[in-house]
């Protein structure tokens, strides 16, 4: 019986693991042909399947440099965490098209093309990020998904220690690291099985604890929506992207 119960757990923690990162491959593939349009135009045309030849004119099903340095990520952490390894593959990346769709590296985020010139040039891969606030931007974000899910049963500061470690390969701006903390956090409780709701308040309970000292703390003002515990119901209007 307790063997069932074991096999179970975990035959359903690997289908979320998997859920996620398919989720946001997918999600990615379905958003790319359409990226930098308005919502106006969007809605005027909406995504309802896979398809291409928008933006990047790349057949349907393409991903961003977002999804092949997820992958990048995810085959790091296969020989454990490792941010020189990590490092070099985000390399490969840029230079031989790495885990790209089609061989070629489209659409790379200015901060990091610095952060992976300064590691091309010997740079420690946790010291290669921006710490400017003009370096400051969701590029280390929309790839920090693995981390959160190799780390999601250790404690809290463990967890964001990775994290940090993590996103620095590309950014390090305090801010920048607050956002990839509360992702990580939120991720770690699903796969513990707790709802989205409760996700959120967990992982905002725990960011507001660890993140109160500097150099965050001067950093939460930015954060206040998120941290209002009221985001679902904030107006699709007040939300810029």
């Amino acid at each position: 019986m307790k063997n069932n119960l074991e096999s179970a757990i975990l035959n359903l923690e690997s289908a979320r693991i998997l859920g996620g990162l398919w989720g946001a491959i997918i999600g990615d593939a379905l958003g790319v042909p359409v990226e930098f349009m308005s919502r106006e135009e969007v809605r005027k045309n909406p995504v309802t399947g896979m398809r291409g030849y928008g933006t990047f004119s790349l057949p349907p099903g393409s991903w961003s440099d977002d999804s092949s340095l997820i992958l990048c990520t995810v085959e790091s952490l296969l020989d454990g965490f490792d941010t020189t390894s990590m490092g070099e593959l985000f390399i490969r990346w840029f230079t031989e098209g790495h885990w790209t769709p089609w061989g070629n590296t489209f659409d790379v985020g200015a901060s990091t093309m610095s952060s992976i010139g300064r590691m091309m040039r010997e740079v420690s891969p946790e010291e290669a990020g921006g710490r400017g606030e003009d370096e400051n931007g969701n590029g280390s974000l929309v790839r920090i998904l693995p981390i959160g899910i190799f780390f999601s049963r250790k404690p809290v500061e463990e967890l964001l220690n990775y994290v940090h470690r993590a996103s620095s390969l590309t950014h390090r701006h305090p801010r920048t690291l607050i956002a990839c903390g509360v992702y990580c956090l939120m991720v770690s409780a699903l796969l513990q099985g707790f709802t989205p709701d409760e996700s959120y308040l967990y992982a905002l309970e725990q960011a507001t604890i660890y993140y109160a000292k500097l150099p965050y703390a001067e950093e939460l003002p930015h954060f206040e929506r998120l941290f209002s515990t009221l985001i679902s119901s904030v107006p699709e209007t007040n939300i810029k992207s």
